[in-house]
């Protein structure tokens, strides 16, 4: 009887064991389906150390590099310009993003980054603090929105060149009517605010007409 029961009870163990193993399995089939087939690029940093430890083949493609091994064991600022669009270094503000993930537990932002063949672009940066057997790692995401940045500054140019034509002359450039009602008015408070004057200075074009019909609009364009 006493055989019977332990024999009943390796086979369970085994039975469990093996049970166990083949649902590690399972998550670790579905972990690599999740993190290789992922659309954006997911990295592991190790924060200590400050280089990536592991990343997904969309990183490989969005670096435009051979293979994950040339990104392996490298600073995130490795694949930056020297200095992003704010003026500051790469180097030091990526050890600040860090330190913020850290200390928040997670921080998103854009940052200026640099493709295999110097091309830059931008990308949305996620970083979320995770903890991997005691040690402290950065879960990391990069989403290219280089597009989308293009596209933003495309509609903010046209934005400012609407509002430009809208407050200057086509002619001389110079701001137009409205823009000088705007600026009077503004002057106008602040003299009322300072108890200071303030001056409105009218310059006139006599027989500008003759000009024009003597000599032609455009050299009358050229004295305006």
């Amino acid at each position: 009887l006493v055989l019977f029961v332990i024999l009943s009870f390796l086979v369970y163990r085994q039975r469990t064991l093996k049970n166990y193993n083949q649902k590690l399995e399972a998550q670790k089939e579905l972990y690599d389906l999740v993190f290789e087939t992922s659309f954006n690029g997911v990295l592991l940093l190790d924060y200590h150390t400050g280089v990536f430890l592991d990343c997904d083949q969309a990183m490989v493609r969005m670096l435009r590099v051979e293979n994950k091994e040339e990104i392996l064991h490298k600073h995130p600022s490795d694949f930056s310009p020297e200095f992003q669009p704010d003026g500051r270094r790469s180097d030091e503000k990526a050890e600040e993003m860090i330190n913020k993930a850290m200390e928040d537990g997670s921080y998103l932002f854009e940052w200026k980054h640099l493709r295999a063949d110097g091309e830059e672009f931008w990308a949305e940066i996620i970083l979320s603090k995770i903890t991997v057997d005691g040690k402290d790692l950065l879960h990391v995401t990069w989403k290219d929105i280089d597009d989308k940045k293009h596209a933003e500054q495309a509609l903010l140019q046209q934005k400012n060149d609407f509002d430009y034509q809208a407050h200057h002359d086509v002619l001389t450039n110079l701001p137009n009517r409205m823009l000088f009602n705007d600026r009077l008015e503004q002057a106008m408070l602040k003299s009322e605010r300072s108890k200071k004057s303030v001056a409105l200075f009218f310059i006139d074009l006599d027989r500008f007409k003759q000009i024009n019909d003597s000599l032609g609009h455009e050299v009358g364009d050229n004295v305006l």
